[in-house]
């Protein structure tokens, strides 16, 4: 009998036993990262845009981001550009002639773009808004 009694209250001691579940939380603070600017001459272009940084702090190392033209359709061709120097050279990667919204990919590090109107590209007419965003 005394051993089904010490059976008996080790197992409500060990049923008392209360698992706590230890949880990490990161903190990760989102800040935007865009660049946006309304073109309305020829040369001009938005600031350098990098998409690897996303806006998170810890950066998260993902370059997809968002493009955007909005506006009057008939402003010209709008052309974004690529550098892989910190803007010193820049070489073409797409152009547009009406608005858009489409999203594009770019994971290296040292990437960064900016959108807007070469030398001839302008016509005079409308002011299209061009963004990146992430």
């Amino acid at each position: 009998m005394i051993n089904k009694i010490k059976s008996w209250l080790i197992l409500a001691m060990l049923s008392m036993i209360v698992i706590v579940p230890c949880v990490v939380i990161a903190e990760i603070i989102y800040t935007s990262n865009d660049e946006s600017a309304t073109i309305a001459a020829q040369n001009t272009f938005t600031d350098a845009f990098n998409p690897i940084n996303g806006g998170l702090r810890p950066p998260r190392f993902s370059g997809l981001f968002n493009i955007s033209i909005s506006g009057d359709t008939s402003f010209g061709t709008v052309t974004m550009q690529r550098s892989f120097d910190g803007g010193s050279n820049w070489f073409d990667v797409q152009n547009w002639q009406t608005v858009v919204e489409t999203s594009l990919t770019d994971n290296e590090p040292t990437s960064t773009y900016r959108i807007g109107f070469k030398t001839g590209d302008y016509t005079g007419v409308g002011t299209p808004t061009c963004r990146m965003s992430n």
